[in-house]
């Protein structure tokens, strides 16, 4: 295994799997299966917000999982966007967040934590 598959192991709530995940996409659950299947192993704690397509839950200090949601049952967009995060952030790495992991069809992916700026010192 790789250092950050490594690293996100490690972060993963207790009785978590990415694998069943994983399995459960393939299996072509909805969305809210998953969201579901989350929900159960995150504390409320971590659950750092939504935006119109994706909930963000707080892995550790470093790492969030963003999980596509859509609310009108077309994922599509969804995936797209987060698979455009990944592409762009490989290509900008110094610039962007980090993408740790991403679901093959880009159900979920696992990013870096990003902190506001507070200053332009920073």
């Amino acid at each position: 295994m790789s250092f950050f598959v490594d690293l996100i192991f490690e972060a993963q709530p207790k009785g978590f799997s990415f694998q069943t995940l994983d399995q459960m996409y393939a299996k072509n659950y909805r969305s809210v299966d998953a969201e579901n299947y989350v929900s159960q192993y995150f504390k409320p704690d971590t659950f750092m917000g939504q935006g119109s397509s994706r909930l963000v839950y707080r892995l550790d200090s470093k790492k969030v999982l963003k999980l596509a949601h859509d609310q009108k049952k077309d994922i599509g967009a969804v995936i797209e966007q987060n698979q455009l995060e990944a592409k762009i952030s490989s290509q900008f790495p110094n610039v962007l967040s980090k993408v740790f992991r991403i679901h093959p069809k880009g159900y979920y992916l696992v990013s870096e934590l990003v902190r506001p700026v507070t200053s332009w010192d920073e």
